[in-house]
């Protein structure tokens, strides 16, 4: 995990370093971001730009046993200057996370990202619906900017269920 991110770093600073700009992208298994934090942290402080994916993503206890969960991972995603952090339920949304990011890499003012992603199959069609309710370039302006409404209430909702990622199919149900 060390040596991810510092090959990250690197790879990261390579229009500072050579004049050209790179898209860096490392996988990594979610709960062993700690594992890399300082490399990570030093990327990120230097102005490195990447993109990290986390698998699999969750703070509950994962199918491989309560050491593998990732009860830090989402904050530290949150929390550090320079990261941009993500954990899309729908295929479309990811799509439109990484193509931003990507383009992002080689801005002045952009940022890493870190996706944190799940294997949990997720029924498309909530997304799907809302395409067609909101229109194609309005949710990806919302789904770029942080957050949208999948479903909107019939009447004036007493409870609202934010989600992300993994547990949309329980959130939805609720």
């Amino acid at each position: 995990e060390m040596n991810l991110f510092l090959m990250l770093h690197a790879l990261g600073l390579g229009h500072e370093l050579h004049g050209q700009h790179l898209l860096p992208v490392g996988t990594v298994y979610d709960p062993f971001v700690c594992r890399g934090l300082d490399a990570l942290i030093y990327a990120l402080y230097n102005g490195a730009r990447f993109v990290v994916v986390g698998t699999p993503s969750g703070v509950t206890l994962a199918p491989e046993g309560g050491a593998h969960q990732s009860s830090v991972t989402a904050s530290l995603g949150l929390e550090l200057p320079g990261l941009s952090c993500a954990e899309p339920a729908f295929a479309v949304a990811l799509d439109w996370l990484l193509c931003d990011a990507l383009a992002r890499l080689g801005d002045p003012d952009g940022t890493s990202l870190y996706l944190r992603l799940s294997t949990r199959p997720v029924d498309q069609t909530p997304f799907d619906e809302a395409i067609e309710r909101l229109g194609r370039e309005r949710l990806r302006a919302d789904v770029l900017a942080g957050g949208y409404r999948l479903v909107e209430p019939d009447r004036p909702a007493d409870v609202l269920v934010a989600a992300s990622g993994a547990v949309m199919p329980e959130a939805l149900e609720a």
